[in-house]
């Protein structure tokens, strides 16, 4: 029988998010000087959300303000930002591969990552004094159903959808870099 292992969640914020080759450039960001018409997006990058215009004329109406809830509406995080909120279905985008360096500041011994498509992912874990001390790269090919001629041949690619690593070593000032290619 398998044990039930529970990954707590790590808050991702500034601080914590040290690098990205995802730039934050969904929209133009908000001014308090432009005039935005009705459905126009803006985002506000200090707090990393889409904001969607709800009225015409909405001039000088600071969308991360709840007294200007008639003037906006949160559309969702800034693309770079989709891979650290709590909903499992939106997803950051970029061509290539994505590529992310995390300064946790805390042990981090785990990493579940869900709503993937791609090829590959690769974990690399660094310590400031012991170097890189993890690194792992996982499959996004789904293969389990391929266990006979016939299925290599004709059964559909399938892709794994989530990857759960729970292997990594416990270092509380390590590094984390994750790439999905």
């Amino acid at each position: 029988m398998g044990a039930l292992k529970v990954i707590p969640p790590l808050t991702i914020t500034d601080s914590r998010l040290t690098s990205s080759n995802v730039a934050e450039t969904d929209y133009a960001a908000w001014s308090s000087g432009t005039t935005y018409s009705l459905g126009q997006r803006v985002i506000v990058v200090s707090t990393h959300k889409v904001y969607e215009s709800l009225q015409n004329s909405n001039l000088n109406k600071d969308p991360t303000l709840a007294s200007n809830a008639t003037w906006w509406i949160e559309v969702s995080p800034t693309n770079r930002w989709k891979m650290f909120d709590i909903s499992n279905t939106t997803q950051t985008t970029n061509a290539n591969s994505i590529v992310v360096t995390i300064t946790p500041g805390q042990v981090v011994n785990s990493v579940s990552l869900m709503n993937l498509e791609g090829i590959s992912i690769r974990v690399k874990v660094t310590d400031p004094l012991e170097g890189v001390v993890y690194d792992k790269t996982v499959s996004l090919n789904n293969n389990g159903t391929i266990n006979n001629w016939h299925n290599y041949f004709f059964s559909p690619i399938s892709k794994k959808k989530s990857v759960v690593i729970t292997d990594m070593p416990s270092y509380g000032t390590a590094i984390i870099e994750i790439t999905v290619t």
